[in-house]
C-alpha cells in the first residue's frame, strides 16, 4: 500500500498540486484514524472459561516444548503444571466479565494474576488475543486507509514542499534541521505510543491521533502554500 500510493503520488504532485494533495491525503488519514478509534471503543473484552483454558493451553505448551530437552525435564515439566493450574485458578474469577475497554481489562487481569504472585506482562497478549470481540477487518481497512492518506500526502508531499520554501542560501541547513525535527517527531511517536496504548486505551489513542489530523487540515488551509508550477525564485517572493 505505502509503495503503490507513493507512486500513485508522483504522478498527481504536479497535475493537481500540492495542497490538494494534502487535503485529500490527510482528510483520508483522519477519516481512517476516527474509524479505528470507533471500532476500539466499541470493542468488547471476555474470557470464557474455555478460553481461558485455551490461552493457558497455548502459554504453558510452549514452555513445556522450550523445557523438553533441558536437564531435569520431569521437574520442570510439574513445575509448569503448578504454574498452569495457578494461572487458570486465578483468571477463573473473570470469566464471563465483559470490559468496554483493554485497559479495564488489562487492570483486571493484572489484579487477579498479581493476587497469585503471577507476573502479568508475558501473559498480557495471550489474554488479549483471546479476549477481545472487535471487527478486525474494520481496524486492518482504517490502518491501510491511513497508511495510504500518508503516502499521497505527508509522506512525499511534505519534502516537495520543504524543499521549495526555503530561500537558496538556507535551503541546506534548513532541510537538515527540518530532517532532524522529522525524525524527533517519528521518535517521540515511537516511544509513546505503547505508553498512550496503556494510558488512554486503543480507542483514546487513535481518536488523538485523528484529533492532530483534522487540525493538520487546518493548518494546510491556514497557512500551506501552494508551489505548483512556481519557480523558485516566485516562491522567494511570496514569503518575502
Amino acid at each position: 500500500v505505502f509503495v503503490l500510493m507513493t507512486v500513485v503520488s508522483m504522478f498527481l504532485i504536479d497535475r493537481i498540486g500540492r495542497k490538494p494533495l494534502l487535503y485529500i491525503g490527510v482528510s483520508i488519514m483522519a477519516i481512517s484514524l476516527t474509524v479505528t478509534g470507533v471500532v476500539f471503543t466499541n470493542a468488547r473484552y471476555s474470557l470464557s472459561y474455555v478460553q481461558i483454558e485455551s490461552t493457558s493451553n497455548i502459554i504453558f505448551q510452549e514452555e513445556m516444548d522450550m523445557n523438553a530437552k533441558l536437564s531435569n525435564h520431569e521437574l520442570r515439566v510439574d513445575n509448569i503444571k503448578q504454574k498452569r493450574f495457578l494461572f487458570i485458578k486465578s483468571i477463573s474469577p473473570l470469566k464471563n466479565q465483559v470490559f468496554n475497554s483493554e485497559t479495564k481489562f488489562f487492570a483486571a487481569t493484572r489484579l487477579a494474576l498479581n493476587s497469585n504472585s503471577i507476573s502479568f506482562e508475558p501473559y498480557k497478549y495471550a489474554l488479549l488475543n483471546e479476549g477481545i470481540k472487535i471487527s478486525s477487518s474494520m481496524v486492518l481497512i482504517g490502518i491501510l486507509g491511513f497508511i495510504a492518506g500518508f503516502s499521497i500526502s505527508l509522506g512525499p508531499v511534505m519534502w516537495a514542499i520543504l524543499s521549495e520554501i526555503f530561500p537558496n542560501s538556507l535551503r541546506g541547513l534548513a532541510i537538515s534541521f527540518v530532517g532532524a525535527v522529522n525524525a524527533l517527531a517519528s521518535f517521540l511517536v515511537a516511544t509513546f505510543f505503547p505508553l498512550q496504548l496503556e494510558k488512554f486505551g486503543s480507542g483514546g489513542t487513535y481518536f488523538t491521533y485523528a484529533g492532530f489530523m483534522y487540525f493538520c487540515l487546518w493548518f494546510v488551509w491556514k497557512y500551506v502554500v501552494e508551489t505548483k508550477g512556481k519557480s523558485l525564485e516566485e516562491i522567494e517572493k511570496i514569503f518575502a
